[in-house]
């Protein structure tokens, strides 16, 4: 999320958008984080938190996966966008409440200390590893794929790093 984030504005208009069509849609991304942020809230945790990990997970990947797909389309464009933007809304809260849910309210910290070390050195790394794909001759037509690619394996990484007792307790 964080190499698309950065290089967001050139991956939409190697598909084929202006630069202020890149800029309309990229502004949708925010405010659909929020409207999937509150539509949790609004359902009161009645969505499990392996399943709400993994809705947002999902969402994510199909987001990316309608950008490779998409021409000069600002339709699909947006589209994007709100996929993008309501999955990376909701792992902000699922990454929370996963770990919380298979590792108990006793550990909470440690675990989420542990996990989210290696997510900002993740966050971190992820634009520079993309800039020299792209750089060295990958180009942004193609980096997109690079991120389906990426995207679909956390969809799987995901699903299989669940305990099974964490599985069997999901709807």
């Amino acid at each position: 999320m964080a190499a698309l984030l950065v290089h967001l504005l050139f991956l939409l208009q190697a598909r084929g958008l202006t630069l202020e069509q890149a800029v309309m849609v990229g502004t949708v991304i925010g405010p659909c984080q929020v409207v999937a942020r509150l539509s949790d809230v609004v359902m009161g945790g009645r969505i499990k938190p392996i399943t709400l990990g993994m809705i947002a997970t999902s969402l994510v990947a199909a987001g990316v996966l309608v950008l490779a797909l998409s021409g000069a389309s600002l339709v699909a464009g947006v589209c994007f966008a709100v996929l993008f933007g309501m999955g990376n809304g909701l792992q902000t809260i699922a990454r929370g409440l996963v770990i919380g849910e298979i590792f108990g309210a006793s550990a909470y910290g440690e675990w989420l200390g542990r996990m989210s070390r290696y997510v900002f050195v993740v966050h971190a790394v992820a634009p520079f590893a993309l800039s020299a794909l792209i750089g060295a001759g990958l180009g942004y037509a193609h980096a997109a794929w690079v991120l389906v690619a990426v995207t679909l394996s956390a969809v799987v990484a995901y699903r299989v790093a669940i305990p099974r007792r964490a599985k069997e307790a999901t709807p």
